[in-house]
């Protein structure tokens, strides 16, 4: 499977190649070589997974929700690292929900 993908980004390339300008030819050959192809497809794989996108977001929302309403009643001032953990706290937990679901396929 792996082999015939290959061969079949291959001859997609090459039939493109020709007809793009020399800038995007290299730039085109650069992004597939093979660590660059390695990387992004680990980066795809295991980094940004919808469900840990999406927490992430809701992470970042509910955090500065809950944030600027309790410094509105108690009166402190934010300091802007609180958006950042709600973020990390929801891709965790993302990637919590996305190893359960990948372990319930199983």
């Amino acid at each position: 499977m792996k082999k015939q993908k290959a061969r079949s980004l291959k001859n997609t390339l090459n039939e493109i190649h020709p007809s793009m300008t020399p800038a995007q030819r290299i730039l085109s050959r650069a992004i597939h070589t093979q660590p660059v192809e390695l990387f992004l497809d680990f980066v795809c794989s295991v980094l940004f997974r919808p469900f840990t996108l999406i927490f992430a977001a809701i992470g970042m929302i509910i955090s500065t929700i809950l944030v600027q309403y309790i410094s509105i009643y108690t009166g402190f001032a934010p300091y802007g690292t609180e958006q950042l953990i709600g973020v990390c706290a929801g891709y965790i937990f993302g990637l919590i929900i996305e190893a359960i679901c990948l372990i319930k396929k199983r």
